[in-house]
């Protein structure tokens, strides 16, 4: 019995070795990747992604960067918005039982210490900011309320 389970052993653990092929040298690799594609051709872009640190960034361009672009606001500026951010989450943290000062542990939340790779948002028109709609728009806005005060049934 001990002899017979010590053979069946070693074949066991010899299986494997012999089954690998030698490798292929990293540049042989490279080469014969092929990106993924859909059944239709496009590339394949399925997988998991999230935008957890960008949470917190304001949509449009806020007051204090007035005249500002958004390629010239530096990383020092970045840096300390992002702790101004991270303190502004604490701070409207829920507390347990209401109890001024004290918070929940950070990691409860989605989110905190998100690290921003920008002040803000909107990036066209060059100022930041949504412009106002046009005669147009605010006709459509109109007829869209309309819309939505009496559904259809």
């Amino acid at each position: 019995m001990g002899l017979t389970f010590v053979a069946s052993a070693v074949a066991v653990a010899l299986t494997p070795l012999s089954a690998q092929q030698p490798s292929k040298p990293a540049a042989t690799k490279a080469k014969s990747f092929a990106t993924p594609k859909t059944p239709w051709g496009d590339p394949d872009l399925r997988g998991v992604y999230t935008n957890n640190d960008e949470s917190g960034i304001p949509f449009e361009r806020p007051a204090e960067f007035d005249g500002k672009r958004l390629e010239d606001v530096s990383e020092a500026e970045l840096n300390e918005l992002r702790e101004e951010r991270a303190q502004q989450a604490i701070e409207r943290a829920p507390t347990p039982g209401g109890a001024p000062g004290v918070h929940n542990p950070v990691h409860w939340f989605e989110n905190f210490n998100a690290r921003n790779s920008r002040a803000w948002l909107v990036t066209d028109p060059p100022d930041g900011r949504i412009p106002p709609l046009t005669a147009e728009g605010r006709q459509r806005a109109a007829i869209a309320a309309s819309r939505a005060a009496f559904p259809a049934r």
